[in-house]
């Protein structure tokens, strides 16, 4: 994941294929600001736009309904 002006750019992959990404911002304390989904760029990477700065947590999901989380 990198973050760039107004952009989080995120790199999903898996061995069949990645269904969702979802992207969510929360502030110093915990409470959520934003959530949504990242749009797909191709197979690998996604996008989602925010102007909010925060913790973010993205969790890609997989056909089967697996999940893997990453928090920054």
């Amino acid at each position: 994941m990198t973050r760039q002006t107004g952009c989080i750019r995120i790199r999903a992959t898996d061995n069949v294929q990645v269904t969702e990404v979802r992207v969510t911002i929360s502030d110093d304390k915990g409470n959520t600001q934003e959530r949504g989904l990242a749009a797909s760029v191709n197979d690998t990477w996604r996008e989602y736009a925010t102007s909010i700065e925060g913790r973010v947590r993205v969790e890609a999901f997989d056909p089967a309904g697996n999940v893997a989380r990453y928090e920054s």
